[in-house]
């Protein structure tokens, strides 16, 4: 049974963070082809998992706005239109590539 948690854990392991699964593999004593099976089991199960539940949360995200501006604060709804306004103004105010620009570039 320790063996088996070994590999279970180098296969969560892999599912989460892939970069730490070999050195975990190692220092638990596991041999080579059974670490590298659970790391690549976890790797390719973290990646599936991952990649479905992120797309149910854009997916829904786009419902949950209007219910997340109803119970947000006051506060954080006027800091969130500043800061939204001021980016806005930015773009506006884009330094243009005028006919100068360009010639002083070619100059160079």
């Amino acid at each position: 049974m320790p063996e088996f948690l070994k590999i279970l854990s180098v296969f969560m392991m892999a599912t989460v963070k892939y970069f730490y699964a070999p050195l975990f593999a190692y220092f638990s004593g596991l041999g080579f082809w059974e670490s590298m099976t659970a790391m690549v089991t976890g790797g390719v199960s973290g990646f599936l998992f991952f990649y479905y539940i992120s797309h149910f949360i854009v997916i829904s995200a786009k419902y949950m706005k209007p219910t997340a501006r109803k119970i947000m604060p006051e506060s954080w709804l006027k800091k969130y239109r500043f800061k939204k306004e001021r980016r806005n103004l930015k773009k506006k105010q884009a330094k243009k590539f005028t006919r100068r620009n360009r010639m002083l570039i070619r100059m160079r």
